[in-house]
């Protein structure tokens, strides 16, 4: 069976993190023996060690491709190794692995890119990237991005969604008021402070509602001093990270106001649980909402025409269970692990 490595060296815990660490324990099932090289002390180091994965420890930083002892310690480590497939995380990991494992002969070495900002046109980038062999983007949004200013690349692209089991839906939850959920850090990038200005039109129009925001991050406190200084206590409850179902479980609508996604996770996610959503126009939303089908996608940042939609399936629950039916079935057909786990599988057994 083939050798798979793994190499993650993100000191955080993110996106790509959860992928590598899940796409692993997942081809381990199917009897690949899987490997990680990770950041020492990180959580993916963590979680690789309570599952009882073999992983190495390296330090990676954005020029450790200049620094010939790391190629040396690399170099012995893919030997020892011996990977038919490489699965890499971060650019820094691309530019210190690839060459080396191009010329160890590495039949597969794949870069997956969950983040819809543009490669740059250098000579070193032409020279990198012309060593891997696939790239996995996980939406359409991203897989434009990286060939935008390097056509040639486009041949190498596959584009391979992220996954999500199917939940059971909550059980019913009171109608009064309308729980809408927000899941995301807290950062500029996830836009939670349209959801402020939502609450306060909401609030104009007299609905009767709550929004809860689970997650922590940079700007917790600006947000919170926000929702005290438009008297929105009793409407927006920050309640810091928790874990994903036990918001599920109590909300009836998901709001996901983010600036931009390489693919949205927390939408697929909400929609696994038969939880329709609304979000912008924008990025790689329109790859999970279909508009009016299984949720909302607002134009041109309109606050007033989201505060509409809610308005709507509010005042019509056999429309929100509609939304929510169809949210659950677009995961079973275009979300599905077992799908996107065959898609890995034949990329890992590309000739």
């Amino acid at each position: 069976m083939k050798n798979i490595l793994f190499f993650n060296t993100n000191k955080a815990w993110g996106g790509g993190e959860k992928w590598h660490f899940n796409t692993a324990v997942e081809l381990q099932k199917k009897g690949y023996k899987c490997q990680f090289i990770t950041y020492p002390g990180s959580k993916l180091e963590n979680e690789l060690i309570k599952a009882n994965i073999l992983f190495h420890a390296f330090k990676v930083k954005n020029l450790s491709f200049m620094n010939p002892i790391l190629h040396r310690k690399l170099r012995k480590v893919l030997k020892g190794i011996n990977p038919s497939t490489i699965f890499l995380n971060l650019p820094s990991d691309v530019k210190l692995c690839a060459p080396i494992a191009s010329r160890l002969r590495v039949p597969q070495i794949i870069y997956r890119r969950g983040m819809p900002h543009p490669l740059k046109n250098t000579l070193i980038n032409r020279y990198i990237y012309s060593k891997v062999t696939h790239f996995i983007a996980n939406s359409q949004t991203v897989a434009n991005s990286i060939c935008k200013n390097i056509p040639e690349l486009k041949t190498k692209i596959h584009v391979i969604y992220n996954s999500s089991d199917l939940h059971s839906k909550p059980e019913e939850i009171k109608k009064i008021p309308f729980v809408i959920g927000n899941l995301a850090r807290l950062v500029e990038q996830k836009g939670q402070e349209y959801l402020i200005e939502l609450a306060r039109e909401l609030s104009k129009r007299q609905v009767d509602y709550k929004i809860i925001i689970a997650g922590d991050g940079p700007l917790k406190e600006k947000l919170a001093k926000k929702v005290c200084e438009y008297n929105l206590d009793q409407n927006i409850k920050l309640i810091g990270h928790i874990p994903a179902q036990e918001l599920f479980r109590q909300i009836h609508f998901f709001a996901f106001p983010s600036l931009f996604e390489g693919m949205p996770n927390a939408l697929i996610e909400s929609y696994s649980y038969g939880i329709p959503a609304i979000a912008f126009n924008i990025s790689s939303m329109p790859e999970v909402i279909s508009h009016n089908i299984d949720g909302y996608l607002i134009d041109d940042f309109n606050i007033k025409e989201m505060a509409d939609c809610i308005e709507e399936i509010i005042a019509n629950s056999d429309k929100l269970k509609k939304l929510g039916k169809a949210a659950q079935y677009k995961v079973k057909t275009k979300f599905n692990q077992q799908i996107i786990l065959k898609q890995i599988e034949e990329l890992i057994h590309a000739t």
